[in-house]
């Protein structure tokens, strides 16, 4: 499956959804409540990074392969791929950051 404009919208609900699943499985409060206090930052980094032409469709082989590990039983493999994927995302934000940023003299 591949993503454009056309469905970026979709990408990015599903996108939040996914890790909101995430969130409630990790039963951590603390997390859950940072995590709240924080996003809307999160949201508008979620959406430069999803403005990598590859990033959407790579990410969905990721939330694929990390349901999979949970699936499986595999936590620690599922929170390493996890890591990844956030990582990966910081990445592609930076990325998009630094594209639209002036250059310097």
């Amino acid at each position: 499956m591949s993503f454009d404009d056309n469905n970026s919208e979709d990408f990015e609900q599903t996108d939040r959804d996914f890790h909101a699943t995430i969130l409630r499985f990790s039963d951590n409060e603390t997390l859950t409540e940072g995590l709240k206090r924080l996003g809307l930052h999160i949201q508008l980094l979620r959406h430069l990074a999803n403005r990598e032409p590859d990033l959407p469709e790579h990410t969905m082989h990721e939330r694929e392969a990390i349901l999979a590990a949970f699936d499986r039983g595999e936590t620690e493999e599922a929170v390493r791929m996890m890591r990844e994927h956030i990582e990966g995302a910081q990445q592609a934000a930076l990325g998009q950051l630094s594209e639209g940023a002036p250059a310097s003299a």
